[in-house]
């Protein structure tokens, strides 16, 4: 299910919460068990020269939750990765770690 704002000044037709509406949205509610945003896009990873265009999908804590799945190895995103100021945390598809990062290792 897809809840959010519909923002006509941008002419944007997805609804979509702005970071704060959401977390105010998520601590208000009471109808579901967990609240999850997804984004979807890319980044460029260089490594010895050479680019590599990744896929990239941002979520926030509730995304693993919600799904009922938890990772092969490692842990989930916390509340406390959700602040502006946390280190970056990145969870790895089992595809990229097992073709890109373990080969490397």
């Amino acid at each position: 299910m897809k809840i959010g704002e519909v923002n006509a000044a941008v002419q944007s037709t997805l609804p979509v919460f702005a970071p704060g509406q959401l977390c105010r949205f998520a601590k208000q509610q009471k109808s579901f068990e967990f609240v999850a945003t997804v984004q979807n896009g890319g980044i460029t990873y260089t490594s010895n020269g050479e680019n590599e265009d990744w896929n990239l999908t941002r979520v926030t804590e509730g995304f693993f939750p919600t799904l009922g799945i938890q990772p092969l190895a490692g842990r989930t995103f916390t509340v406390a990765d959700m602040s502006s100021n946390a280190p970056g945390t990145a969870i790895l598809s089992f595809h990229l770690w097992q073709n890109k990062i373990w080969r490397r290792s």
